[in-house]
């Protein structure tokens, strides 16, 4: 349907095909440090998808970008990334954006 109102490109898809791409380049860059990664772009709720996926691929460690919200928002309810630490049975690391690439935080907040 959105290729028939805009042209052939869905923003959507591009998103997902640019984060893979970054992620794909930030894990060669670890695999030169000898650090063993594996990813995956995720589409679901995060709060239940990503502690499903890291449980089910025996996942030793979960690295996740923490969603930008106001303090107010902040002090009245809990992230996804919140009950991701809480729900997930390995170590969760909660990086903020701007400790990712540029281009990682820039797909993710996209979405």
């Amino acid at each position: 349907m959105w290729a028939s109102m805009q042209g052939t490109r869905d923003p959507h898809t591009d998103n997902v095909q640019s984060v893979e791409s970054e992620l794909s380049r930030l894990a060669a860059q670890l695999a030169r440090c000898n650090v063993s990664v594996s990813h995956e772009v995720l589409r679901g709720a995060p709060s239940v998808c990503v502690p499903e996926y890291v449980h089910a691929h025996h996942g030793e460690l979960a690295v996740v970008q923490s969603p930008t919200r106001s303090a107010v928002a902040d002090m009245m309810a809990y992230a996804w990334t919140d009950v991701c630490v809480r729900t997930t049975k390995c170590p969760v690391l909660v990086v903020r954006p701007h400790e990712l690439s540029d281009t990682v935080a820039q797909a993710l907040d996209s979405e």
